[in-house]
């Protein structure tokens, strides 16, 4: 038995819940502008890129609610949603790191963006 494995697919429905959490996790940064937000982000977006989405705080919570609503399971290709968590990292850590630098604004326009793409899937 594989210690790691990477799946070769994934639940869209649950794909586009992690999208919703992503969003209001963006609007909820602009908001309040607690660098803990992009910090968390930063983290689930690592565990989904490095292709281990059963560790993602976000995919587990995104798995739960399917099943609480009874979705039913439409499978599709991982390699693709692990590219765009490689973009949300990348732009997770640069909001991070531009709040953390005293670039408040350009934090919030960075996480503005994630927050367009998350709320596109």
């Amino acid at each position: 038995m594989k210690a790691y494995s990477i799946p070769k697919k994934v639940n869209s429905k649950v794909v586009r819940l992690v999208g919703g959490q992503v969003f209001l996790l963006s609007l909820l940064f602009i908001v309040t502008q607690e660098p803990f937000i992009p910090a968390f982000l930063l983290i689930d977006f690592a565990t989904r890129a490095l292709g281990l989405p059963r560790y993602s705080l976000l995919a587990y919570t995104g798995i739960l609610l399917a099943r609480l609503f009874k979705m039913k399971e439409k499978p599709i290709f991982f390699a693709p949603k692990r590219f765009a968590a490689g973009i949300g990292l990348f732009l997770s850590t640069s909001s991070l790191i531009s709040v953390l630098l005293g670039a408040g604004e350009l934090g919030v326009g960075i996480i503005s963006l994630l927050g367009i793409f998350s709320f596109l899937e």
